[in-house]
């Protein structure tokens, strides 16, 4: 069977990269280059830059439109199936009309769970213990599809944003794969998907900013789930701060009334209080700056008594 591949973020390149290996991907379609970093330089999606290195033919839209729709019945009549994951555009009923077995969408989540944009961070801000990958038929309403088949993961307590999507991709590869593969003998089933849905939503720029008045539970599931980046914010005397890693305090009972406030002790630990406890800082980033340890941080930045961060520039 020869497949289409729609999707663009980092995790759908893994995905494409994965199915690759077992499978003929015929041609790759993802979103336009866009600026990105600090310089804004115009950058290729993830999803592009694997195809290409991989030798895929790349179609790229910023919209799914009647144009869209007749570059690929023209040049793109070769698959039998398009795969989705993480593309960020609704495909509608015209495109998945042009091929043979319709559409599939591997979605990292056990849906009707977390469907939407954001469902690895969300499991892990709602601090779950397990998650899971779906195969999903792709339909008009957004991850609402017939289930094709469903792998549970476990979160650990230690995983963050890229160790889960490691998980995810090492369980829902092989069961993409295998969907695929049974699609094609004719013997897959699919059944609806069953339960009340939730629902997740892009992370924006507010969902970022650490608020230091939760609980220390909450804010280190925010941490977990934005490590490596784009990393949780706060400000340190007026500059932002990525916090990247953190741990529970067990070895102090909280007698602060004071959010946000920074206590050194022994010269290297960095706790701060939080609205019922404290957290230790482990790793984190100064704007500007590379990643550093805690005690790093107390060297070059000397914190002293009445030291904040805080949730806003200031």
């Amino acid at each position: 069977m020869n497949i289409a591949f729609a999707g663009t973020d980092e995790f759908a390149s893994r995905v494409l990269e994965g199915l690759i290996s077992d499978l003929d991907v015929v041609y790759v379609i993802t979103r336009p280059d866009k600026p990105r970093g600090r310089g804004l330089k115009i950058t290729p999606s993830p999803v592009k830059e694997k195809a290409l290195t991989l030798g895929v033919p790349v179609f790229q839209f910023e919209k799914l439109n009647d144009q869209a729709l007749k570059v690929l019945k023209r040049e793109a009549k070769s698959a039998d199936l398009l795969v989705v994951c993480s593309f960020g555009l609704f495909i509608p009923k015209e495109m998945r009309s042009l091929y043979k077995f319709g559409a599939i969408n591997l979605h990292p989540s056990l849906l009707p769970e977390y469907r939407g944009a954001a469902p690895i961070q969300s499991v892990l801000m709602d601090g779950k213990e397990e998650t899971g990958a779906s195969v999903i038929d792709v339909v008009d309403e957004m991850d609402a599809g017939d289930i094709y088949g469903q792998v549970k993961v476990e979160i650990e307590m230690d995983d963050n944003f890229l160790t889960l999507s490691e998980k995810l991709l090492v369980a829902g590869v092989p069961l993409l794969k295998k969907v695929i593969s049974e699609m094609e003998k004719g013997s897959l089933k699919k059944y609806p998907q069953k339960g009340t849905p939730t629902f997740t939503k892009k992370i924006g720029k507010k969902e970022m900013v650490i608020k230091w008045n939760d609980s220390s539970e909450k804010i280190l599931n925010l941490i977990r789930a934005l490590s490596p980046k784009p990393g949780a914010d706060t400000w340190f005397r007026g500059r932002r701060i990525k916090i990247l890693k953190a741990k529970e305090v067990t070895d102090i009972s909280h007698g602060l009334k004071n959010p946000g406030m920074i206590i050194v002790l022994d010269k290297k630990r960095l706790l701060v209080s939080t609205g019922d406890n404290f957290i230790e800082v482990i790793t984190l980033k100064p704007q500007g700056k590379r990643e550093m340890t805690a005690f790093e941080f107390i060297q070059g930045y000397r914190p002293e008594i009445g030291d904040f961060f805080k949730s806003i520039q200031s």
